[in-house]
């Protein structure tokens, strides 16, 4: 174990003197590729920028026709509403105009048993 520790102690300082010796070839390489990273995380950010713009405005598109169609169907609701008491209304008056023309019709004030028109013969 002792040997194994001073090993690594000595690999480690050599691997530290390796690489105090700088390349600049390497350290251009190592430049250009994180400027070229930098830039397509830029492209990257300003795609998710322009992306959440767009489900901004489509959001605020699809809430305000909500909202317009919500007025009319509510404008529409009533339109009905009041159709149905008026066909209700309707339909009461044409029953009770029914059953005035039939008490009319057969009981007549004519004389004998209750006839109108059709008597007894």
């Amino acid at each position: 174990t002792i040997d194994f520790d001073i090993t690594a102690e000595r690999e480690t300082s050599r691997e530290m003197a390796t690489t105090a010796v700088v390349d600049p070839t390497k350290e251009t390489e190592k430049l250009n590729k994180a400027q070229e990273e930098l830039r397509d995380l830029r492209e990257l950010v300003m795609r998710v920028k322009e992306g959440l713009s767009r489900l901004g405005r489509n959001h605020r598109y699809f809430r305000l026709r909500e909202n317009r169609n919500f007025d009319t169907v509510r404008s529409t609701e009533s339109r009905v509403f009041w159709l149905a008491i008026i066909q209700t209304g309707f339909t009461v008056l044409v029953a009770v105009a029914q059953v005035f023309v039939i008490q009319a019709f057969f009981g007549g004030s004519s004389g004998g048993g209750g006839g109108g028109r059709y008597r007894r013969v």
